[in-house]
């Protein structure tokens, strides 16, 4: 399930824009009572995570998401930290990518 209510997710955006700090996911689901009683906590924060992501890129909204939470780009200086961050996700990502094939190929090839 993904929060979809437009309505819902407006009120999130304005909440996010207004604290001028960073809005965890719990916080989001207590604030806005956000419950799924069949599924678990972390389901949830996919869930809102989910439905801000297509609400802000529909909306032309520059929201970032980090592992401490949700906040509005309000400057373009916040925008290129944000895009240098995510690159630099991107090299770790793909460099645990290489070193786990590498140990593969060393395990069962050699």
């Amino acid at each position: 399930m993904i929060v979809t209510d437009p309505e819902t997710l407006k009120h999130i955006i304005q909440y996010i824009a207004n604290a001028g700090r960073m809005v965890t996911s719990e916080e989001i689901s207590l604030v806005f009572e956000i419950k799924e009683s069949t599924v678990a906590w972390p389901n949830t924060r996919a869930s809102i995570k989910n439905g801000m992501r297509e609400y802000a890129v529909g909306a032309g909204l520059p929201i970032g998401a980090t592992n401490r939470g949700f906040f509005l780009m309000t400057t373009e200086g916040e925008v290129y930290k944000y895009r240098d961050s995510l690159h630099g996700r991107i090299k770790g990502i793909e460099e645990k990518c290489r070193l786990a094939v590498d140990a593969w190929n060393v395990r069962c090839c050699s």
